[in-house]
């Protein structure tokens, strides 16, 4: 089905292959009809999909061709009678009524997911507020509220940035929007971020949250994809250690491989150094062996970085 291009444009869409990422893209669109829209998501109609199990990986491979829909997406979102989704005589025939009924919960969620990512991409000036009313709102879905949580790492403005901060420190909210935001502010590498962060990986008592901060910390201490992460690697890098040698209540929640892990991904001189003094003082078997893996993973990430 060939869409319509009559495009309104308020700001230029990126293309695939500009180097101006897409974050920084909005777009408006004349209106389109639901069978046309269909199009676009081809991850959504069971011929496709069912060749992948579900739906949800091929409409993350469709999200830049529905950037400039986005506002008919927002629409859809909370009315999705209005897309036109496969009727039951469109599945094979083989499958069951119930397996059929499953499989329709399914394409739903996976709408939803995609327009969540979607409009994040988007900068749609009405984005932070659209995916704040998802994750405020507690009768919808945990998954799809966990996903506009960790969306949010798309937009960065201090708003966003401070209402993630809010999520996380608050204890009566869910565990999995708290480790969603927890996630999504590894992306905003600011020294408010880090403090959180060092403040909670001392503090927490939720093994869960704990689990999640030590990858969380390894996003935030990288390079990438801001150059202010490089600031921030020798100082996550000397947290981990410090965590590592601490024997503190809350490394026991934590795999030795998850933080050896996190080591590699914020390899640091200063703290080579530190673990190598280590492994010279009185620890344990265990710890020693913890130590070597840590520095391991982050001499090979080094060797690698030399390397290239």
């Amino acid at each position: 089905m060939i869409l319509n291009k009559a495009l309104l444009l308020t700001l230029t869409l990126a293309s695939p292959n500009t180097e101006n990422p897409i974050a920084h893209t909005h777009v408006t669109v004349a209106n389109e009809t639901p069978a046309a829209l269909s199009a676009i998501f081809q991850g959504l109609q069971p011929e496709f999909y069912l060749r992948m199990r579900r739906p949800e990986p091929n409409i993350d491979r469709e999200l830049d061709k529905g950037l400039p829909y986005v506002t008919q997406f927002m629409g859809i979102y909370n009315n999705l009678e209005a897309y036109p989704f496969a009727s039951n005589a469109e599945y094979p025939p083989h499958l069951s009524a119930k397996t059929i009924a499953h499989l329709q919960i399914q394409e739903r969620i996976a709408l939803q997911s995609g327009i969540i990512r979607l409009v994040a991409q988007s900068q749609h000036p009405a984005a932070f507020d659209f995916l704040r009313d998802i994750i405020s709102n507690d009768d919808e879905k945990m998954a799809l509220r966990s996903t506009a949580t960790r969306a949010l790492a798309n937009i960065q403005h201090e708003n966003t940035q401070a209402y993630l901060q809010a999520l996380l420190a608050n204890p009566a909210e869910e565990l999995r929007v708290r480790s969603a935001a927890l996630q999504a502010l590894a992306y905003f590498k600011t020294p408010e971020v880090l403090e959180q962060f060092k403040t909670l990986i001392w503090s927490n008592n939720t093994p869960e949250l704990t689990r999640a901060l030590v990858p969380a910390l390894a996003t935030l201490g990288t390079q990438q994809p801001l150059a202010r992460g490089a600031d921030l690697q020798e100082k996550v890098s000397a947290l981990l250690a410090e965590f590592l040698l601490s024997s503190h209540d809350n490394t026991r929640h934590i795999q030795p491989n998850l933080l050896v892990q996190a080591f590699g991904r914020v390899p640091h001189p200063n703290t080579i150094k530190i673990l190598k003094e280590a492994l010279k003082s009185n620890q344990t078997q265990a710890q020693k062996q913890r130590i070597r893996s840590a520095l391991r993973h982050m001499e090979l990430a080094q060797k690698r970085t030399q390397t290239r």
